[in-house]
């Protein structure tokens, strides 16, 4: 997770910058443009190397939205994933 850290701090800057007035909800939003794009992307997925490459790169672009939007609360990445893995480990034990 250092990266994380890394990236958070570009995000910040980069947010602030180019983004001034942008809040929570419109984090939100762009997060869903991003689901819809991916889902679209989905539809066209092949398997092929360039299908991969699309559809991973819309799947990106969620994975930043989400990040901006817990940049925006000042919530701890690391700690919520940790919690969240935990719970559902707990809830949906891997049978060995």
């Amino acid at each position: 997770m250092e990266r994380w850290n890394g990236y958070q701090s570009a995000h910040k800057f980069w947010e602030s910058r180019y983004f001034p007035d942008r809040d929570v909800i419109s984090d939100f939003k762009r997060m869903l443009e991003e689901v819809e794009e991916a889902k679209q992307e989905a539809s066209f997925f092949d398997g092929s190397p360039e299908s991969r490459q699309a559809l991973g790169e819309e799947m990106a672009d969620i994975i930043i939205s989400s990040l901006g939007v817990i940049t925006q609360l000042g919530l701890d990445v690391e700690g919520l994933l940790e919690k969240k893995l935990t719970k559902t480990y707990t809830k949906y034990p891997v049978e060995q």
